[in-house]
């Protein structure tokens, strides 16, 4: 997972890769918001069967897939340790004035989240150590 000290031994070692011939320091500078850490969800979590069940059920077959940005699920993940599975539309040009979603895809999403909903009888007790504001710290 891309921890801080993972991506400043990667800039590291790119640096050296270029031989520029100077002395250059690498270190992640500091900011008001915290390093978001990685997260995975296993394949065989509850949540994620449940969920490939239902995809499999609509479409055949189920795609894994990590996102590679940060995000919410970054937070509620880490420091709350709740189990994250992403789900969303289609669509493209992510976070640009082009973005675009297909609305047949947010149809079928809905299809989706409302199948999970309809085979979840447990929900309430996989939250039961949520208690509203996550207050664990971030690690460093």
């Amino acid at each position: 997972p891309e921890t801080q000290d993972f991506v400043v031994e990667q800039l590291k070692t790119l640096v050296n890769s270029l031989k520029l011939g100077s002395n250059i320091e690498v270190k992640l500078f500091k900011k008001e918001t915290p390093f978001m850490m990685p997260y995975i969800i296993s394949k065989t979590h509850p949540w994620v069967k449940l969920t490939s069940r239902i995809v499999k059920r609509r479409y055949g077959r189920v795609i894994y897939d990590y996102g590679l940005s940060v995000a919410d699920e970054n937070y509620f993940a880490t420091r709350c340790g709740l189990p994250v599975v992403v789900l969303g539309p289609a669509g493209g040009g992510d976070h640009s004035a082009k973005e675009w979603v297909s609305l047949k895809s947010i149809k079928e999403l809905s299809e989706i989240i409302i199948g999970i909903l309809n085979e979840t009888n447990n929900l309430h007790s996989s939250l039961k150590n949520f208690r509203g504001a996550c207050t664990k710290k971030p690690s460093s």
